[in-house]
């Protein structure tokens, strides 16, 4: 799924702008409430590190940059069961 996201980030970039509807933010919204659940916190980091690639050519939304910034921090630390 992450690989799956990068390589979808690297072909909207060669087509230049990138849409605030398109399918990589849809997927990269998929891969941060998945990785929310996974057990692994290198792969936690690693869906973290490519999230966040993604924000840098596609900006969260006004409305939920603070909660998405959360989603982040929270997918940074170890899981709590």
């Amino acid at each position: 799924q992450i690989l799956m996201l990068e390589k979808l980030l690297e072909k909207e970039l060669s087509k230049g702008q990138i849409a605030p509807q398109s399918q990589l933010a849809n997927d990269r919204i998929q891969l941060l409430r998945d990785a929310l659940n996974w057990e692994s916190l290198p792969l936690r980091n690693q869906a973290a590190d490519m999230i966040e690639k993604t924000v840098k050519h596609l900006p969260w939304s006004k409305k939920h940059k603070k909660q998405r910034k959360q989603d982040i921090s929270q997918l940074r630390q170890v899981k709590k069961e």
